[in-house]
């Protein structure tokens, strides 16, 4: 095949569809030199060594956002079939105004390995608006790349408790104690009047939280309390002076017996 043919074939493969903007035939291949780089429809991909795209991979990009973990991403993700293997280097998501979802220009590069596979969150490595970028210094995977909010990586549980009182004169007396691992965190909590009051708690993955209900007044049976995860879930309650206890679990670890979560497991 001459220079002209191979010249055709490639822009065909670049035009023929929307969507597809680079395909690379199952017999077929293209070398990306270290130091340089190929951009495909905004996104760029710069190896840090001499780097082969081949086996029939495509790079699709579609105008569409994602869900990554219940928020959605950018108007813009590239799917790549046949993933990057091992890859290191410098990837660079640019996109436009358009693009943006109402997430700000400190977005996160989010990736993707496999289709089905767990998002990953890496953070953007330049300070220059319409582009998110991020070099790979291990070797990745990339099945699907996009952009969205910055994600805060938690390593705990913080949590509210929302202390009631079902009569509406505060807690006669009565208080909570709060202990993390045996530890008193917080002591004395209690509604001194009216019929509602807040307090937080944060706790490490691994921790066991107690909430004791003293009985150090009056009326205890009017006392109740809830308390919620950041995410508004409720993850423990008691009423009429019962206590209540937490297992502040990593809801990534996957070495959990299947009894871990149930009540007063571990």
């Amino acid at each position: 095949m001459n220079k002209i043919t191979k010249l055709f074939l490639f822009i065909f493969l670049f035009s023929y569809s929307l969507n597809a903007q680079l395909v690379v035939g199952e017999s077929g291949s293209i070398e990306v030199k270290n130091g340089a780089s190929i951009e495909v429809a905004g996104l760029e991909i710069s190896p840090a060594t001499d780097y082969v795209i081949n086996g029939s991979t495509s790079v699709t990009s579609d105008l569409a956002p994602l869900t990554i973990n219940g928020a959605e991403s950018m108007d813009r993700h590239y799917d790549i079939v046949a993933p990057l293997s091992d890859f290191i280097g410098t990837i660079v998501f640019n996109y436009n105004e358009e693009d943006m979802n109402g997430i700000s220009h400190t977005a996160d590069l989010q990736v993707v390995d496999s289709d089905g596979g767990t998002w990953m969150n890496y953070a953007d490595m330049d300070d220059t608006d319409f582009s998110v970028t991020h070099t790979f210094e291990s070797s990745v995977n990339i099945h699907s790349v996009t952009a969205s909010a910055v994600v805060v990586v938690s390593d705990g549980c913080d949590l509210t408790i929302n202390m009631e009182d079902t009569y509406g004169d505060g807690w006669n007396g009565n208080y909570l104690d709060v202990y993390v691992n045996g530890e008193l965190s917080q002591g004395g909590l209690t509604i001194d009047n009216g019929d509602s009051a807040t307090a937080t708690v944060s706790a490490s993955y691994g921790d066991t939280v107690l909430f004791d209900m003293v009985a150090a007044g009056s009326y205890i049976g009017e006392t109740q309390f809830n308390v919620t995860d950041a995410d508004g879930n409720t993850v423990a309650s008691a009423a009429d002076g019962d206590d209540a206890t937490f297992e502040c679990i990593d809801p990534n670890a996957i070495n959990l017996a299947v009894s871990a979560t149930t009540d007063g497991a571990s």
